[in-house]
Parts: C-alpha cells; structure tokens; sequence
C-alpha cells in the first residue's frame, strides 16, 4: 500500500506542468512577491485617486506656493500651489496607462510579425527581421524622439512612440522562440494531420512561446514608464498642467534648491513603480529559467 502511494505521489510531481512549477516557484520568490505588492499598491492607488487625494490635482493656490512637507499638505505644494501629493496619486493613473497601453501595442505588433517570420521563413523572415535591425540600429530614446517629432508631442503620442520603439524587442524574442518551437513533434504531428498554419500557429507555436513573452511584457511595462517620464520630462509627452510624473520632474528642476520636495517625490514614484516591475520581471525570468527545474 505504501509502495502504491509512493508511487501515486512520484506521477504526480513529474505530471506537473512547467507552468505550475514556475508559478510555485514565483510565489516563493520573495522579490518576486515584493514587485507584486508594489504594483497592486500603486493599481489601487490609480483606481481609487478620487478618494485618496486631498486636493484637486489641479487647483492653484498662490497664497500657499513652495510650502514644505507637512500635515495639511504631505509631500508639500509647487510654485502654483497645487498640492503634490494629490498630484503624484493622480499620476500614478497616466503612468500606469501609459506603460500598459504602449506595451500592449508593441506586444501585438512584435508577437504578429515575429510569429509570422519564425514560422514562415524566407523572404518574409529576412524582410521582417531587416527592418527590425534597421529599428535597433538607433537608440530607443533617439528613436522615439525622432516618432515624436513626426507625430507631435502629447500623451497618446508618446504611447503610440514607445510602443513603435519595442517592437523589435518582441519581434525578435518571439521569431527564436517559434523557430525552437516549430521543430517539435507536436507540431509536426499537428501538420501531418491536416492542421491549417493559422491553427498551428494559434494553438501550437505561440501557447508554447508564451514564456518569454511574459517575461518581456512585465520587464518592458517598467521601460515604458520611466520612457515615458524621460518624454515628458524633455517637454514631448504629457503637458502642462497634466499631473504626470515626468512633467513633474521637468518643472520641478528649476527649484531644486529651494524647494527640492517638487522633484525628488515624483522621481521616487517613478522609481518605486519601476522597481516593482523590474522585479516581477526578474521573478519571472528565474521562475520559467528551465535550467532551474530539476
């Protein structure tokens, strides 16, 4: 009996898929978990900015300009008097859109072209694959700047920008996890039984490349932000008097002696929320790394 249970017990450990020993693996990550707390504090924070904020984000108040920290206003007020703290919470929702929206673009566009050149090949894999060379051949600020020239400044403008800016990064990504993928026996087998490509490619080539992808998506959410902030920052993305963090950062220079509190608390929230990110996207990459999983 007890040999049977052992038994029971030793199928059931290797039926286990990747997917399940990667994400008990990212729950005991303790980084992994920390990024993740980091990034529901801020969600809720974006959600429910109505209720949290003390004041209008964008009220103006001369007669309480540069006031420090303190207990009316937390994390003191700019040279309009408007209230930082309540402009920070509001901030977090345009970040946050904006890392999200600009991914989702670049995801879409980059996991199409690079499914479609790793399982294709020829002409289509070499046009497709040229262009992304082409597009990181140039840094990803330059380029961006260069996008948001032609499209002119302004917050969609920056999302559409980086999401155009990461698409290589997706493309080539997906295009080598196909290429690995597409040799497998399931999909050969899927192929022999009179699969139509649009089906393998759905069901077979990209579930299998999910992985990466994920990876990617989480670690690239925190370079759209701090992107973003940098855009702003330059006077191309958010304007004024939008409260988002990187036009806060750009306003905030000019008193850095003064009145330093306008700059250093929304660089702060721009690096925490990146750092939350960053750290799922670390978790991530150690939870689905098979190299781990003996």
């Amino acid at each position: 009996m007890a040999k049977n249970s052992k038994v029971d017990s030793e199928k059931k450990i290797k039926s286990e898929s990747l997917w399940t020993i990667s994400f008990k693996r990212l729950r005991k990550s303790r980084t992994a978990v920390l990024g993740i707390i980091i990034i529901i504090l801020f969600t809720l924070i974006a959600l429910f900015a109505p209720y949290i904020a003390p004041y209008d984000p964008l009220e103006q108040n001369f007669i309480k300009s540069f006031r420090a920290p303190s207990a009316e206003h937390y994390l003191g007020t700019d040279e309009f008097g408007r209230d930082i703290f309540s402009r920070i919470i509001y901030g977090s929702r345009i970040s946050l859109q904006i890392g999200f929206v600009a991914v989702f673009i670049s995801l879409v566009v980059g996991v199409s072209v690079g499914l479609a050149a790793g399982y294709y090949g020829g002409w289509i894999d070499m046009l497709v694959m040229r262009v992304m060379d082409l597009m990181l051949s140039f840094p990803y600020i330059l380029l961006a700047l260069v996008i948001m020239s032609i499209l002119g400044p302004g917050i969609y403008n920056a999302m559409i920008a980086i999401g155009i800016v990461y698409v290589p990064q997706y493309a080539r990504i997906v295009r080598s996890s196909v290429l690995s993928v597409k040799k497998k026996e399931y999909v050969l087998a899927a192929r022999a039984l009179g699969a139509n490509d649009f089906r393998i490619i759905l069901k077979h080539v990209f579930l299998n490349s999910m992985a990466p992808i994920i990876i990617q998506t989480t670690l690239s959410i925190g370079r759209a932000i701090i992107n973003a902030a940098g855009l702003s920052f330059l006077g191309l993305g958010a304007q004024p008097p939008t409260p988002e963090w990187g036009a806060m950062l750009s306003n905030g220079q000019n008193f850095l002696r003064n009145a330093p509190w306008i700059a250093t608390f929304p660089g702060i929230a721009v690096a925490l929320l990146v750092l939350g990110f960053n750290l799922v996207g670390d978790g991530f990459r150690d939870a689905f790394d098979p190299r781990l999983h003996k």
